[in-house]
């Protein structure tokens, strides 16, 4: 995926390391946000550690909010669920969103197997992420997936062998220019 990002001129920004994320995440605000499920897990365990440190009040706000989260499903949610979503978002949400830059609007995670709650809960904080998965993966990966939808799998999917075509070809033009 870097290669297909500079490749199209998105700018592509590193971290010294992982306790520094969140400093640059704010400083940089990404919209598009790659990592690995290590990482994420390191994210949500830093927010979860805040919020066990909260008042009684805002404690039990945060993990009402939580509990929320993890019941999360990306169709079939009831109006009602719906509704203490949006409480939760304004509530608790929105600062997490804030931790991270505050603009980003999807998390590309690979490389490893993501834990479904935290896919779970960051979908229920408005941070969508998806997983890509190596080619060796793709054909088991329409049978097995978080939402449950071959439609969504099939749409990333056609997503992620366009990216791969793409950067099959960046590699093809590159080598060809190479003399050996």
């Amino acid at each position: 995926m870097n290669y297909h990002f500079q490749y199209k001129g998105i700018s592509v920004y590193y971290v010294e390391n992982m306790g520094t994320v969140a400093e640059a995440a704010r400083e940089v605000k990404p919209q598009i946000f790659n990592t690995v499920p290590r990482l994420l897990e390191k994210i949500y365990d830093n927010i979860l550690a805040k919020g066990k440190d909260l008042s009684w009040f805002r404690k039990t706000i945060f993990f009402w909010a939580v509990s929320l989260g993890l019941r999360y499903r990306l169709h079939n949610n009831s109006a009602f669920y719906r509704f203490r979503l949006k409480i939760a978002g304004k509530l608790v949400f929105s600062k997490w969103r804030a931790a991270l830059g505050g603009e980003v609007q999807v998390v590309v995670s690979g490389g490893a197997a993501l834990q479904s709650r935290l896919e779970k809960i960051f979908w229920a904080a408005g941070i969508p992420v998806i997983r890509l998965r190596t080619y060796r993966d793709i054909a088991g990966y329409c049978r097995e997936s978080f939402s449950g939808s071959l439609r969504l799998d099939l749409v990333l999917l056609a997503l992620f062998l366009k990216m791969l075509r793409s950067e099959l070809l960046m590699m093809e033009r590159y080598y060809a220019g190479v003399s050996m």
